[in-house]
């Protein structure tokens, strides 16, 4: 027989769910404004603490999922979306494609040693996010400085080079650690790669990375 302990950890609540979002598979817990069905791939609307994002539902969250993922990741599930949404989904595609390319033309015109693996968009249409590697993060700001004036687009670097002990510091985006005003001033609230932890940062990409693909083997998510 199950404890009551066992039970309430086991036991789904119809406005949290599990989700994935971003081009990472960065995974959170989200709220509902109300009780809602939705079931797993359903695409949704998402406020991360990086922006306004598209996600995609994997299940309902249990206690114990909402008190793991959300001392890490949470947010608002803003609300299902539907065949409206495709042109600003197709849009937030485009805006990625142009800041991929600019970004590579931007480097190869520079000559600043920056490897540029991907970039995403925000449900927005004004943010995008930048996925970098590069070791020395005090020199990206002009770089993203640049893609703002040349794309109109306001562009975070996510830079996963850099270890979570030096993330505490700056992650390289705008105005974040590496500027004046430190983590605190970052528009995204943080990065998936660490930035804003604060203290000693522990970078959990590897242990989010397992527990999505536990969830992907499962069409259920125990983890009681």
């Amino acid at each position: 027989m199950s404890s009551p302990a066992m039970a309430s950890a086991a036991m789904e609540f119809p406005d949290q769910f599990v989700a994935s979002f971003g081009k990472d598979a960065a995974l959170g817990c989200f709220l509902a404004a109300s009780p809602v069905a939705l079931t797993r791939h359903d695409r949704v609307l998402l406020q991360t603490p990086r922006g306004l994002e598209v996600g995609s539902i994997l299940a309902p969250a249990t206690l114990r999922q909402a008190r793991l993922l959300g001392a890490h990741v949470r947010g608002e599930l803003v609300r299902r979306l539907g065949p409206d949404d495709e042109p600003i989904i197709e849009q937030m595609d485009a805006i990625a494609q142009h800041v991929l390319a600019t970004s590579e033309r931007l480097r190869n015109e520079s000559g600043l040693g920056v490897s540029i693996l991907d970039a995403e968009a925000f449900f927005d249409l004004r943010h995008a996010l930048l996925h970098i590697l590069h070791p020395s993060p005090e020199e990206l700001g002009a770089f993203a400085a640049t893609l703002l004036q040349r794309t109109g687009i306001v562009v975070h670097l996510a830079n996963l080079a850099l270890p979570a002990e030096v993330e505490e510091h700056g992650c390289g985006k705008p105005d974040c650690g590496s500027g004046e005003g430190g983590c605190s001033s970052c528009s995204t609230g943080g990065c998936s790669t660490g930035c804003g932890a604060g203290g000693s940062a522990v970078d959990l990409r590897p242990y989010f990375a397992h527990l999505r693909d536990q969830m992907e083997a499962s069409q259920r998510v125990p983890l009681n």
